[in-house]
């Protein structure tokens, strides 16, 4: 009889004990997700010279053909109402909680048919750069996923005084917080490219998409943000 009551009475801690570490699905969900602009400080390490054109790194991943490779590029190889990217549509900036963008390559543009890289043309503006933060919390109210980036774009560009445009257009992570028990993934991309000027006066547009994947072991959330930029330079976050 006294083993029988030992028996129950473990059983019963033990369930006490067991329902005591349960975790509250409170605590994997995700209720709010906050974006915010922050103060941009531009930083020297995605200046306009980190995007080298001949590095073999850019410059392998654009489309060549034989006679690209043997005849020099002048502007009369331009079609400057024509608006092309010769960047990537899509690339990632973090993957399983940590950054993976490579200044050199992932990057988007904007250009004249016909051009190969953005020092061939002239005029360009000062890099121009924004930073935003996103946060995601969870039932209790704490934040347990925070990403901060920096969209940055070189505009202004011109062919022998005509048109405007991107020579450069990315986003790049400045600081990841994923809590335990979260995975973050996130990627850039760039649906579409277009003239909104003129045949004679071109000015390039771009619209740049960033795609958040949130993960927990009770949920899975796709969000995500849309901008827009164009070859004057002018920049809108889009509802």
């Amino acid at each position: 009889m006294k083993k029988m009551s030992l028996f129950f009475a473990l059983l019963t801690v033990g369930s006490i004990a067991s329902a005591n570490t349960e975790i509250d699905p409170a605590q994997f969900d995700i209720v709010e997700m906050k974006v915010r602009e922050l103060p941009t400080k531009f930083a020297s390490n995605v200046a306009i010279g980190s995007v080298d054109c001949g590095s073999g790194t850019f410059a392998d991943t654009l489309p060549q053909t034989p006679e690209d490779i043997l005849s020099p590029l002048n502007t009369f190889d331009m079609v400057v109402d024509k608006i092309i990217n010769i960047g990537k549509k899509i690339f990632a900036i973090v993957q399983a909680g940590k950054p993976v963008v490579n200044m050199k390559t992932d990057i988007a543009t904007a250009m004249p048919q016909g051009a190969r890289c953005w020092t061939d043309l002239q005029g360009w503006q000062m890099p121009q750069s924004k930073t935003y933060q996103v946060a995601f919390t969870n039932g209790f109210g704490m934040e347990v996923v925070k990403l901060s980036y920096r969209v940055l774009w070189l505009a202004g560009g011109n062919v022998e005084g005509a048109g405007q445009y991107i020579g450069y257009a990315t986003m790049a992570p400045e600081n990841i917080e994923v809590s335990w028990g979260f995975s973050l993934n996130a990627n850039v991309s760039v649906p579409t490219v277009f003239n909104m000027g003129t045949k004679e006066s071109p000015i390039a547009g771009m619209q740049m998409n960033m795609g958040y994947r949130i993960e927990s072991p009770i949920k899975t959330i796709d969000q995500g943000q849309a901008f827009f930029v164009n070859g004057a330079g002018a920049f809108q976050q889009l509802q």
